[in-house]
């Protein structure tokens, strides 16, 4: 019998465990930088513009323009393999707006 593996989680750091939590609150949380001003994603401890520290967390308004998206699904057909249902998972590109300036990030 075929063992089929656990699903894949996101690894949580010290860094992202905010954005993670967010998520399951049902919040989207971008940082963003207190010197430049630039909201970002994935979540990093310095500024991707400007190089500062000085990071704090945003919720976005969870609207915006999604440029391109796909559903991912697992290798091997039929999508069931032994009696584990193995579910595909979205990824997409998107420009999310921040609550607090209902403007792109």
């Amino acid at each position: 019998m075929r063992t089929v593996p656990a699903k894949a989680g996101p690894t949580v750091t010290s860094v992202t465990a905010p954005f993670w939590d967010g998520l399951r609150d049902g919040q989207l949380l971008l940082r963003r930088c207190s010197s430049c001003g630039r909201a970002q994603h994935h979540p990093r401890v310095l500024c991707r513009d400007c190089w500062s520290s000085d990071l704090s967390w945003t919720e976005s308004a969870a609207t915006g323009t999604v440029w391109t998206w796909t559903v991912v699904q697992p290798p091997g057909h039929p999508v069931r393999v032994g009696t584990e249902a193995r579910d595909g998972y979205a990824v997409a590109v998107a420009r999310p707006v921040p609550a607090a300036e209902g403007r792109p990030a």
